[in-house]
């Protein structure tokens, strides 16, 4: 039986807002695990790359130490060390976009959960309503059926009380 309160299809509508905003806070907290994991692998990969660099720049040191190099091969060690620093600095770059792209995850995730918040709100102030609404209806209900039965017993006694009066005026005719 379809249910009697007029707003149940704003009712189905807001339930399927509030679903929908479930569904776009699960897949929000999903991105932001997915960028808090590629965050935490760019650091990784930087802390890696710091400790690969500092032994190559100690076996570069190495090589040279003791020895008579020409300036030309002492600019182009430095300019691999250079290199490697700055290869470095490009990492740590992704490390902070990688940290930029956390935080706007958390931004788009606040957004959702308040969007939820928001549907569930207003579902739920529409269901107090309803509940309300469907309290009054079932009171309204039963004082019909009561009217009701009062008007059928009302007329059961009003019908047995004529019946005998009126036997009694047909018995009462032939006196007459």
């Amino acid at each position: 039986m379809k249910s009697p309160y007029p707003l149940e299809d704003i009712c189905r509508v807001r339930r399927f807002r509030v679903d929908r905003a479930e569904r776009e806070v699960t897949q929000k907290r999903r991105l932001l695990q997915q960028a808090q994991a590629l965050c935490e692998a760019r650091k990784r990969e930087v802390r890696e790359y710091h400790d690969w660099r500092l032994a190559e720049e100690r076996r570069e040191y190495e090589k040279v130490m003791g020895q008579q190099i020409t300036m030309a091969d002492l600019n182009r060690m430095r300019a691999r060390i250079a290199d490697l620093r700055t290869q470095e600095m490009s990492l740590e770059d992704l490390v902070t976009q990688a940290e930029n792209g956390i935080a706007e995850a958390q931004k788009v995730l606040d957004d959702a959960l308040r969007e939820h918040i928001e549907k569930s709100r207003a579902l739920e102030k529409l269901l107090v309503h309803r509940e309300s609404w469907m309290k009054e209806w079932q009171a309204e209900q039963e004082q019909i059926q009561d009217k009701e039965m009062e008007e059928f017993a009302r007329g059961r006694r009003e019908s047995e009380n004529g019946e005998s009066t009126g036997a009694e005026d047909n018995e009462m005719e032939p006196y007459l």
